[in-house]
């Protein structure tokens, strides 16, 4: 049978709950996980606990701890439901930022060991610049017209230009929507779209790649106004709608500022607003998703509010 070891249900109960997968799959799974929460003696055997491991992602030393650790992430986390921060990372994020954040460092030690020059432009942002001002200086830095998006017949190619155009000036792009090479675990769009890591020698962009392509080009652009604010974190934007953080609410400001200028999009807007698809057709002016164009469209005063919800 192999040998048993008595494990503390409050980790059993950690582990559940982290994994984010229910009570009743894992019951099925392993049929005597209530037993191995008792003490009648029904302990599980390591090879059980090294499966059950495996099942909820859980690193197999933690269930031989004494209480469940704390999970923490390292920058600060934006992400929010409603008004409401989200409390617990799941393991693949915590996992994909673990892996990130070791890469970033070996670059940026690589960098700084190869004499590469200090990178200027992360928190080179004043306070109170203005949203246009710090918009235009990142499309110059990057090289684009204002325009660029239009030129692009289609949004991946919209987004393999930005994302060069950023790797060019030393960022670093990341995009991927699984944990490492693990097919099986995918990144889940609605617990975060992507992070930001501040360095001067190796900034780190990280975009959810299990998102559309329309979405990307506008979580890239966010997580790069990220790095020209000096602010690094964890973002969710769900439906746009970030949390009243300032620092969130700025970086979507610029991104959009960025990617649909403000003269540009009112004269896209005048031409498309009494067609039947105005948002489709926008969207597709400037590469985003029409989530992004209802926004700005609301944000400008095109549009209420109630028409955005819809």
């Amino acid at each position: 049978m192999g040998e048993r070891v008595r494990i503390n249900p409050k980790l059993l109960d950690w582990a559940i709950q982290r994994s984010g997968i229910s009570y009743q799959v894992l019951k099925a799974k392993f049929p005597l996980l209530d037993e191995w929460k008792t003490s009648d003696g029904r302990d599980p055997t390591f090879k059980q606990i090294e499966e059950f491991a495996r099942k909820t992602m859980t690193p197999f030393g933690y269930f031989f701890l004494s209480e469940p650790p704390i999970d923490r992430i390292s920058i600060p986390d934006f992400r929010t439901v409603g008004d409401i921060a989200i409390e617990s990372p799941s393991p693949n994020l915590i996992e994909t930022l673990q892996d990130t954040e070791r890469r970033q460092k070996w670059m940026s030690d690589y960098r700084r060991d190869q004499g590469f020059d200090r990178l200027k432009f992360g928190k080179s942002t004043q306070p109170n610049e203005k949203i246009k001002v710090t918009a235009n200086r990142i499309r110059e830095r990057l090289r684009l017209k204002i325009e660029w998006a239009r030129e692009c017949k289609k949004w991946e190619d919209a987004l393999g230009k930005l994302r060069e155009s950023i790797e060019d000036i030393g960022v670093l792009v990341s995009i991927t929507g699984i944990v490492g090479l693990n097919t099986h675990r995918k990144l889940d769009t609605e617990e975060f779209r992507g992070f930001a890591i501040c360095d001067d020698y190796a900034p780190l962009i990280f975009v959810n790649g299990a998102d559309a392509k329309s979405a990307q080009v506008f979580t890239i652009a966010h997580e790069l106004a990220h790095i020209w604010l000096g602010e690094e974190g964890i973002s969710n934007l769900i439906r746009m709608m970030p949390s009243k953080n300032e620092i969130e609410v700025k970086c979507n400001k610029i991104a959009a500022e960025f990617l649909l200028p403000e003269e540009q999009f009112k004269k896209a807007w005048a031409s498309s607003e009494h067609t039947k698809h105005p948002f489709i057709n926008i969207s597709r002016h400037f590469k985003v998703s029409p989530l992004v164009v209802a926004r700005r469209a609301h944000d400008l005063k095109k549009i209420k509010m109630e028409t955005f919800i819809k």
